[in-house]
């Protein structure tokens, strides 16, 4: 978490050579799994934390088995943390990590498609914002369907009673 991506990019790039791994969208998902899970621990653990414990017993008490206590009662509580992780890793997904892995013009990523749209002396400017805006499309959707758990996971702990 406290090392940049972008200090990063010149290992990554020499690793992925090594392995024979450019244009390799399988290296790219490790990559990115590799860089968000660390955050995620650290919003997971912090909120699971914050959990009162007394579910648990009641749960264990109740003949709940560690499955079901995980799918049937953790899960459900943690479902505001869930969408914020969502949010985080897609927007991360769409950044410039992208750009020293692909190289191939069939599969550019958005970020790394966007600069087609630009040459030496001229720019594009009609289709790059069109395509800019059709690239904030999933994005915002993906916002609209995850902000109320966002916001109710952030509320949670704001009123008391």
């Amino acid at each position: 978490v406290m090392v940049p991506v972008h200090c990063t990019l010149v290992s990554v790039s020499k690793i992925s050579s090594a392995l024979g791994t450019k244009n390799s969208y399988t290296f790219l998902i490790l990559i990115y799994t590799a860089f968000n899970l660390s955050q995620a621990i650290f919003l997971f653990t912090g909120y699971i934390r914050g959990l009162d414990r007394g579910l648990d017993e009641a749960a264990k008490i109740d003949g709940c088995g560690d499955l079901k206590l995980l799918t049937m009662i953790i899960t459900p509580i943690c479902k505001p943390i869930i969408a914020t992780e969502a949010i985080l890793v897609f927007i991360y997904g769409y950044s410039e990590l992208s750009l020293i892995l692909i190289t191939d013009s069939n599969k550019y990523t958005i970020s790394r498609a966007m600069l087609n749209f630009t040459a030496n002396f001229t720019t594009d400017y009609g289709p790059q914002f069109a395509f800019v805006i059709m690239s904030m499309i999933p994005m915002l959707i993906i916002y609209l369907f995850l902000h109320e758990k966002v916001e109710a996971g952030m509320l949670a702990g704001a009123v008391k009673g």
